[in-house]
This record gives structure tokens, sequence and C-alpha cells, in this order.
């Protein structure tokens, strides 16, 4: 008899009503932000007591794995349920998820696994196991009508009260269909629009379809630690007619980006992967790589919250354009 598919949404309902943890959940999809935040709901409903042990299933060895699975065997008198979590399930060779499989079809484990990544073939033995016990959670990708309600969903979230369809529209465009994209560009849209509305102009102004080559020489002028060179670019580009909060934007995606790129590459992340998980094209990720290099945590730290004063000033009027942007340009640029 062919096995019944279950909805996603119900199962994750079914598992957090649950007093009794499962051996294991496998949750998956092609997207970071959804199923990460089913994995949280998860870990804080089967938490033990203490935080959960995490892992990285590109980097799990035999080794590791098999010193986990021996811990995890048997349920104590005396201590609380394990919660282990494995993230990048995806990447395990076929030994290791053959190995994790047969430990869960074990009883009374002293654990919970929650198993997490990417889509997994059919033939993936631990997408077998517990897909036939009703424990994967399969995040479908989000397309059209889906895709519609849950950007609009995640920007009323955000404090839009009404999107409008054509806004929804626009930022789904922009990004192209990616909801990690679109998470990424609902926090820029908080940060920067005020009040509760925002238009598709204001998308347009933020987010350009196009790139301005002098974004990229700003850009380089930051890079290189030049205040004074930057500073008279940006006087420049003001006479120009250039928007100052546009610039600020820009300042703002510049240094997110270089922040996450540096997260990211200290951790071993690179090439394809890296661009995906920063939200941009190869080739413009690849530029800014080397810039990031350049620049410390601390520089980092200070060049946010010299845009964060920035904005504020800006919106408040306190200093004309020239006068906030140079300010700006001092703090993103001390040591």
């Amino acid at each position: 008899m062919a096995k019944t598919t279950i909805d996603p949404d119900e199962l994750i309902k079914s598992l957090l009503g649950g007093s009794t943890p499962p051996s294991a959940v496998l949750v998956t999809a092609t997207d970071r932000t959804r199923r990460d935040r089913v994995v949280h709901e998860l870990v804080d409903h089967f938490r033990g007591q203490g935080a959960p042990r995490t892992f990285d299933g590109e980097i799990l060895s035999a080794n590791t794995l098999e010193v986990l699975l021996s811990g995890t065997q048997n349920l104590s008198l005396f201590g609380g349920n394990q919660l282990v979590v494995i993230r990048r399930v995806e990447a395990l060779n076929a030994a290791l998820a053959n190995k994790l499989s047969e430990h869960l079809a074990r009883e009374s484990l002293a654990s919970t696994f929650i198993l997490v990544g990417s889509p997994l073939p059919a033939t993936n033995p631990l997408r077998k196991r517990l897909g036939a016990k009703n424990l994967h959670v399969e995040l479908p990708d989000l397309v059209d009508t889906e895709l519609q309600k849950w950007a609009g969903k995640e920007l009323r979230s955000s404090g839009i009260t009404s999107p409008s369809t054509e806004v929804v529209s626009k930022l789904i465009s922009l990004s192209e269909g990616d909801p990690d994209r679109i998470v990424k560009m609902i926090e820029h849209v908080a940060l920067f629009v005020d009040g509760n509305t925002i238009t598709v102009s204001d998308l347009g102004a933020l987010f350009s379809e196009t790139l301005d080559p002098n974004e990229f020489k700003l850009a380089d002028y930051l890079a290189e630690r030049n205040p004074l060179q930057t500073e008279r670019y940006i006087n420049t580009l003001l006479a120009s007619g250039k928007n100052s909060f546009l610039m600020l934007s820009l300042i703002y995606r510049t240094f997110n980006n270089y922040l996450s790129i540096k997260h990211l590459t200290d951790r071993g992340v690179g090439g394809a992967e890296l661009a995906r998980q920063v939200g941009g094209p190869p080739w413009l990720i690849t530029k800014q790589v080397g810039a990031a290099r350049k620049m410390s945590y601390r520089m980092l730290k200070n060049g946010m919250e010299s845009v964060l004063r920035a904005d504020s000033k800006l919106k408040n009027k306190a200093l004309g354009a020239e006068e906030i942007l140079g300010e700006l340009t001092r703090g993103v640029l001390k040591n």
C-alpha cells in the first residue's frame, strides 16, 4: 500500500504537541530560512537539560560519529533526553548515512536527533527510514501563489501592515523567488523605510535591478580605507544628484556582505556555496571577498554602528547630508 504523504505543517504540529520526543526528525528544504525556523521550534520543544550538541554533516568523521552514537544508545535514569542536531545532512557519505540510519532503528535511545539539510534523494537511507515513520518534515518549494502568500506574510511580520500585490510581486522579482534572499531584503527594508508602508518605487530605490558602476567605485574606496578619498567621492555623487539614502543603503549592503563573507570564509565556506549563502551573483561575491579579507571584525562592527547613527541623523535632518555622510565615512574606516 502506498504511503500517504503528510502535510508538513500538520506533522510539525503533531511533533510539537507530543510529550515523548522521537528518536529523530528529518527536516529538509531548498531554502535555509524555513528549515531553520522548524529546527528552532523543535530544539525549543525537545531541549533537555542543556544546549543541543551540533555537528556539520560535511565535516563529520566516522570516528566522531562512532563516539556520538555510542554515547546515545541507552536511556539514563538520572539524565534527561540528549538533543543532537546534524546540519547539512545531505553531505553525509553513504557509509555514515547508513550507520546513522541503523542506529536510529534501535529502541530506547537516550537522544533525539534533528537532521537538517537540503532535500535528499529517495534512495537515501535516512529519508527512507524516517519517512516511513512519518518523521520527515519535507518543506516543498514555494512557487506562484504560495510564494506570494509567504512573501506577503513575511512583509507583514516585519511591520509592513498592508503590502500591495504589486509590492510583493516586485520583491519576488528582485529576489528571483529565493526565500532566503526575500528575508534578507525585508530586513533591509525594515531598517531603511520609515513607517509601516512601502511602495514599488521604494523597493526599486533600495534594490536596484541594474548595478551602477559608481556603486563599485564607492565600495572600492571604502575597501581601500582611505577616508579622504571616500569622502570626496561621496560629495561628488551628492553634487551630481545621487540620493543620500541610496548611498547609505549601498554602504550598509556592502558592509553587511563583508561581515557575512568574513564569517563564512572563516568557517571554510567558499565558491558557489558562499555566493548562495551571502545572496548574490558569484562574480560580485568574488570581488567582495578580497575587500572583506582586509577588514577586521572590529572595523565591520564600527561600520554597521556608524550606518545606524547616520540613518537616524539623515531622517531627523540633524545635519546636512555631506556632513552626515562624511562623519559616517570616518566612523566606517575607524581602526
